[in-house]
């Protein structure tokens, strides 16, 4: 065995720098390792989101659903009409309030 005490001291530092470095080495991998993954999920998340969306857009552009748009569209038109019909009565009780009010101040002359 040798003694430690014989082994020059740049032989001691030199060991030591060697496993310094193998240390930062492998620290150094595991953290780009981790940072790959990392950088990785998002894109393979939206790549899974992209591929259930597309899956989705075929399943609704499948011909039984032809009524669905056609129903849509009716809808769309039905609202208009009841968005009218709406502006018509709000119309029709600001007006009524201004006839009741003339009214009030006819009568009361």
């Amino acid at each position: 065995m040798k003694d430690i005490n014989l082994i020059p001291q740049h032989i001691l530092l030199a060991e030591k720098l060697h496993k310094v470095k193998r240390i930062i080495y492998v620290t150094s991998a595991v953290i780009l390792v981790i940072w790959t993954l990392v950088a990785l999920i998002p894109f393979t998340i939206i790549s899974a989101k992209e591929n259930s969306l597309r899956q989705i857009n075929t399943e609704i552009s499948h011909p039984k659903f032809g009524d669905l748009e056609r129903v849509k569209h009716q809808l769309g038109e039905v609202r208009i009409q009841a968005k009218y019909t709406e502006q018509v009565i709000a119309s029709l009780k600001t007006d009524s309030i201004i006839t009741i009010d003339m009214l009030d101040m006819i009568t009361a002359a």
